[in-house]
């Protein structure tokens, strides 16, 4: 499993510091939540988890079994998901998923996936609601075949059939995480009630639990 450990990490936002300066190891558990009130910097943590952005003091490494892994390579095992990020909206569902899996194979068979998300899958992503959207966003961050999953909101613009979709994908399908690190960024209790441990931001910076 991979490893993710930050030395006194801490961010500095509108002349604010988010974590003060902590330090801790993501290990011993394979699901964390990150939680804290709306602009804690709950998705900013995340992105700093993946390596997508640096911190302003500390560091944060990778290691899979036990050999570190370069921040210029730390992508190839990561997989992410969040409601802002763009699809390419040119493609259909089925192109986009082909596409996506000749960088990043998935773990299971891709026909096996579009019958799960049980979506259109010759029309244009263009088309799609922002729930649909949702829904391929975290079906290719699950699936993909990486070490680190890292959601920000997953249950945002779902409806109640993509929300309980998304709990089989998440805590229904234990296979599909062996060996796997998954992060969920969120202040909503349905999305990380399962999850045991957590990092909480609070005023006084960042604690684990």
């Amino acid at each position: 499993m991979i490893q993710v450990k930050a030395q006194e990490i801490d961010i500095q936002r509108q002349q604010r510091w988010l974590y003060n300066k902590a330090s801790f190891s993501l290990e011993g558990s394979p699901m964390w939540a990150v939680k804290g009130r709306n602009g804690s910097g709950k998705s900013t943590l995340l992105q700093l988890l993946i390596g997508y952005i640096e911190p302003t003091l500390g560091s944060i490494t990778w290691s899979i079994d036990q050999k570190e892994i370069d921040r210029m390579d730390i992508s190839q095992h990561i997989s992410y998901a969040s409601p802002s990020m763009e699809l390419p909206m040119h493609l259909t569902l089925k192109e986009f998923m082909h596409m996506h899996q000749t960088f990043k194979p998935f773990l299971v068979p891709l026909d096996a996936i579009l019958d799960g998300l049980s979506l259109p899958t010759d029309v244009h992503l263009a088309k799609f609601s922002t729930g649909m959207l949702q829904r391929v966003k975290l079906a290719q961050a699950c699936y993909s075949r990486s070490k680190l999953v890292a959601l920000d909101e997953p249950m945002s613009n779902l409806d109640e059939e993509g929300k309980q979709w998304i709990e089989s994908v998440l805590y229904g399908q234990e296979s599909l995480f062996n060996d796997r690190l998954l992060l969920i960024a969120s202040n909503d209790k349905r999305e990380v009630a399962p999850i045991k441990t957590t990092l909480q931001i609070t005023d006084e910076g960042l604690m684990t639990a």
